[in-house]
């Protein structure tokens, strides 16, 4: 995902590609172009409501593990526990992002692709060290 964010990878989109691909989905689809340009908490909710639709692992995990509770309206009670319970944190990035400076702003995608590409590279090792018996607890 770090590669890709620097467009390293031949065939991948970078982080500009998928801007781009949301600027022409929204051309696409008015309704989603006027959500994505208007600044208001209203908006901005329901924009994000949409955007829990995108494919993720965290979510998908919350949806199977929401699937095993005894009835739709558990399952329906857990979904959004689960939501707010990702509200704090995702509110914090926000406020981060907010009063960073802005020339740290302007670098906010590269230091994120470096620090995809630092968990990758923590991630292989630690598989490759619990492989050879070397990483275990």
């Amino acid at each position: 995902v770090g590669l890709a964010m620097l467009g390293w990878l031949p065939g991948m989109p970078s982080g500009a590609a998928v801007s781009g691909c949301l600027a022409r989905w929204s051309r696409r689809i008015p309704a989603l172009g006027t959500l994505v340009r208007d600044p208001r908490p209203a908006a901005r909710l329901l924009l994000g409501a949409v955007m829990g639709l995108l494919p993720c692992g965290a979510v998908y995990g919350a949806l199977m593990a929401a699937a095993l509770l005894p009835g739709p309206l558990w399952s329906a009670a857990g979904m959004v526990l689960f939501g707010l319970g990702t509200l704090p944190s995702l509110s914090a990035v926000v406020l981060a992002h907010r009063r960073m400076p802005v020339w740290l702003r302007l670098q906010a995608p590269r230091l994120g692709a470096g620090l995809w590409i630092a968990l990758g590279l923590f991630v292989l090792v630690r598989t490759l060290l619990a492989g050879s018996g070397h990483g275990g607890h």
